[in-house]
């Protein structure tokens, strides 16, 4: 475990928060980053398959820019969907 505040201030809102925003439309995944690659400004990074409007969402749908303090950066992955692992495993990968 890291012994930086920052950072586990960080992993303590993500895990407080990750659920509701996972409940909200279009988002996929809940993570830490870094804001603008930069190793000194930690961020919530919320992964959705699309943007959209605000003015297409609710209120309560919307994903906020900052949580408890800490900047939210929302990133667009496309669609994400489970993958059958039984034929690609890291040992394959060398073959």
């Amino acid at each position: 475990m890291s012994s930086d505040p920052a950072l586990e201030r960080a992993r303590e809102i993500s895990r407080t928060h990750s659920n509701a925003l996972l409940a909200k439309p279009n988002v996929v995944a809940v993570g830490l980053g870094y804001l603008n690659d930069s190793p000194s400004e930690l961020t919530l990074v919320v992964l959705v398959n699309q943007k959209v409007p605000l003015s297409a969402l609710a209120e309560d749908e919307v994903v906020p820019s900052e949580i408890e303090g800490l900047p939210v950066d929302v990133r667009v992955v496309g669609e994400v969907s489970a993958q059958d692992g039984a034929e690609d495993t890291a040992e394959d990968a060398g073959n």
